[in-house]
Order: C-alpha cells, then sequence, then structure tokens
C-alpha cells in the first residue's frame, strides 16, 4: 500500500471527504483567444499562438480547492443563521455563499436567504 505524505512536512496526508470549489474559467479563456485574434493581445513569437488556442479552447474548470499551497483562503463562507439553518451541511454547496469579503458574503446571505 502506498502511503501519501506531504510534499511540505512529510506528514501522512488521510484522506478527508470536504467540499470542492472550482472556477469556471470559459469566459476568461474566451476572451483571451478573442484578444490574440484582434491583436490586442500579441503572442511573441507568434509561432506560440496555436498553442494559447490548443489549451485555451479546451479549457476545464480549476478545482482551487485542490491547490498545494495549505492556508489559501478561498472566499466561500458556511452559512449559518440560527432558527434557519441551524446545523448546515458543510457537503451541500446550497449552504455556502461567496463574496470578496464578509460584508460582502453576509450580503449575498441575506438576499439567498431572505433574511434582514
Amino acid at each position: 500500500m502506498r502511503l501519501g505524505r506531504c510534499s511540505k512536512s512529510n506528514d501522512i496526508i488521510e484522506p478527508l471527504m470536504k467540499p470542492q470549489w472550482y472556477v469556471d474559467c470559459k469566459d476568461m479563456a474566451a476572451r483571451s483567444c478573442e484578444a490574440v485574434r484582434k491583436k490586442e493581445l500579441l503572442i511573441v513569437p507568434d509561432i506560440h499562438e496555436r498553442t494559447w488556442f490548443d489549451w485555451l479552447e479546451g479549457i476545464q474548470d480549476w478545482c482551487i480547492s485542490r491547490q498545494l499551497w495549505w492556508g489559501h483562503r478561498i472566499p466561500a463562507y458556511l452559512v449559518k443563521i440560527p432558527g434557519l439553518i441551524d446545523h448546515p451541511d458543510q457537503n451541500k454547496n446550497d449552504h455556502y455563499v461567496v463574496g470578496r469579503n464578509e460584508t460582502e458574503a453576509r450580503e449575498n446571505a441575506a438576499k439567498k436567504f431572505n433574511v434582514s
């Protein structure tokens, strides 16, 4: 049996199911391809344009919750509202909200769960 170890501390890694977070990269990739086609963005030397398009036109969502950079915060907040959501399920995405900061996340939670 192969035992997983941390690349930084060499600690044994034990699997623990956690919610996964993805960034939808399709719009950003499409805008990047369009910028190169319109010559708003230049790839130098231009022989690498084909590689650019091959990579970006087949882009997939980026799983940011599996990065090796431990401690990097994902701006997703688990919502707990007394009397409405007392025991949120960490594995259900509908109990999370996102925001650039805590204040924005609270505003998004209030809108999502109709709480003032």
